[in-house]
C-alpha cells in the first residue's frame, strides 16, 4: 500500500471503485475496508478449521490429498483402496517387518514400477512415512499439527489430537501387521551401534554423490577399523562407487591437511601485519561477493519472470527460490561481516585460531574418541573424499 502511494498508482477493485492514495478519505477508505475485509477472512478460516474436527470425529476425510493406495469418494467423503497402489503398501509392511532396511525397499517398489503419487521415485523417507502412517490400519488423526506442515508447523499435545479408530473400513493394512511392522521399524532406526561413536563419525562425505562414509570395525582384518566404501543406491539399486579407506590413514591424512591449514593462516597472519601491504584483500572479497550477489538477485528476477510465462511449475518455483534466497541471505550476511571487520580483528581472529589448532595438534592423539570427534567438528564442515573405486592410485581428500 504505501509503495502503490508513493509511486502514484491507482488501486482499481473489481467493483470498478478507484481509490487514489494521495487522497486520504480513499487512503482510510481502502484500509477500512481491508481491515473489514480481513477480519471476514479470519472468521471463514476459524469456521473451516471447526469444519475439519467436526468430520474428523465423524470419521470422515479431511486431511486433503489421500495417502498413497487410497482414493477419496467424494460424495462418501470416505477412503476407498486403490487396489493396484495397496499391493506396493503390503509389500512394504511384510518387507519392513522382515528385517529388510527402507533403502532396499524404496529400490524393490522401483523396480517393481511402482512410483509415489507425485510420479516420482521412492525414497527411503517416503516408505518410513508410509509405515508410521496410521491411515494404514484405518486411523485417521486430525489436528496433530498447529501450523501447515511438519517444516513450518508444531505438533501439538497428544491430548488436543483428534483419534479416529476404524474410521477407513476397509484398510489396507491390519493393526496386528502395522504394529509388527513399526515395531521393526523402531529396531533398525536405532540400533547399539549407531550409538558408537568415532573420532570420524559424520566427518567424511562422498566426494561422487555427497552421502557421509560410516565407519565400521572390520572383525575379519583383526578388528581393524575402516571408512567403508559408500553405500549409497540410486533409486533403481545402482551403488556409489566411491571406495573405502582405512581409519588410521585418514586420521593422518586429515591432521596432515590441519597442519598446512595451520602454516597456511600463519603466512596470513605475517602478511595481514605487514605494514607495508599493497593490496587491499578485504576490498576484493568484498568486491567478490557484491557481485555473488547482484548474481543471485538477477538469478530470482528470472525466476519469477519464468513463473510468470508459465516455464516453471509452482511447486519448481516454490523449491529454486528457497535455495536462492538463503544462498542470498548468507552472502548478505557474509558481506555485512566483511564490512564490520577491521584489520585488527583479522589479526586477533587468525592469532587464536592458529593458538586452537597448535594446542589441538598437540594433544588430540591423548583424546577419547567421542572428544576427538567433538573437537574435530568444532572446526571441520566436512571431509570430502573421493576414490572412485577400481582406480587405486588416484584419491583426493578436500577439507571444508
Amino acid at each position: 500500500m504505501n509503495l502503490l502511494r508513493q509511486d502514484d498508482i491507482l488501486f482499481v477493485t473489481d467493483s470498478e471503485r478507484v481509490y487514489d492514495l494521495e487522497v486520504q478519505e480513499d487512503w482510510q477508505a481502502l484500509k477500512f475496508t481491508g481491515f473489514v475485509n480481513n477480519w471476514e477472512y479470519e472468521n471463514i478460516k476459524a469456521q473451516l478449521r471447526k469444519g475439519k474436527k467436526d468430520s474428523a470425529k465423524m470419521g470422515r476425510w479431511s486431511n486433503g490429498k489421500p495417502n498413497y493406495g487410497y482414493i477419496y469418494n467424494r460424495l462418501e467423503r470416505k477412503l476407498e483402496i486403490d487396489e493396484e497402489k495397496a499391493k506396493a503398501v503390503k509389500l512394504a509392511f511384510q518387507m519392513t517387518i522382515d528385517g529388510i532396511g527402507a533403502d532396499n525397499i524404496a529400490v524393490k517398489l522401483n523396480k517393481l514400477g511402482y512410483r509415489t503419487n507425485k510420479g516420482k521415485f521412492f525414497h527411503s523417507q517416503s516408505i518410513v512415512r508410509m509405515i508410521r502412517s496410521d491411515i494404514y490400519k484405518g486411523w485417521i488423526v486430525a489436528n496433530r499439527l498447529k501450523g501447515r506442515n511438519k517444516t513450518n508447523g508444531k505438533i501439538r499435545p497428544q491430548d488436543q489430537w483428534i483419534v479416529v479408530k476404524d474410521a477407513v473400513k476397509p484398510c489396507i493394512i491390519d493393526e496386528d501387521t502395522w504394529d509388527k511392522a513399526n515395531k521393526a521399524l523402531d529396531k533398525r532406526l536405532n540400533p547399539r551401534a549407531k550409538m558408537r561413536k568415532h573420532g570420524l563419525s559424520s566427518l567424511i562425505v562422498c566426494g561422487l554423490c555427497g552421502r557421509t562414509h560410516s565407519v565400521t570395525i572390520r572383525s575379519d582384518r583383526n578388528n581393524m577399523r575402516v571408512i567403508q566404501s559408500c553405500r549409497k543406491r540410486n533409486p533403481l539399486g545402482e551403488k556409489c562407487t566411491n571406495g573405502g579407506i582405512q581409519y588410521n590413514t585418514m586420521m593422518e591424512l586429515i591432521i596432515n591437511n590441519i597442519r598446512m591449514k595451520k602454516d597456511q593462516i600463519q603466512l596470513e597472519l605475517e602478511k595481514l601485519k605487514d605494514e607495508n601491504e599493497t593490496i587491499d584483500t578485504t576490498a576484493i572479497e568484498i568486491q567478490s561477493i557484491e557481485q555473488q550477489i547482484k548474481k543471485v538477485e538477477k538469478a530470482l528476477q528470472m525466476l519469477q519472470l519464468q513463473l510468470e510465462e508459465d516455464l516453471i511449475s509452482v511447486s519448481d518455483f516454490k523449491e529454486r527460490r528457497t535455495i536462492r534466497s538463503i544462498e542470498l541471505d548468507n552472502l548478505q550476511k557474509e558481506l555485512t561481516k566483511l564490512k564490520e571487520t577491521s584489520k585488527e580483528d583479522k589479526i586477533k581472529y587468525k592469532e587464536s585460531f592458529i593458538e586452537y589448532l597448535d594446542h589441538f595438534l598437540d594433544n588430540w592423539s591423548e583424546l577419547d574418541e567421542s572428544q576427538l570427534n567433538n573437537e574435530l567438528m568444532s572446526f571441520i564442515n566436512k571431509t570430502i573424499w573421493y576414490h572412485p573405486i577400481g582406480n587405486k592410485e588416484y584419491r583426493e581428500i578436500t577439507i571444508d
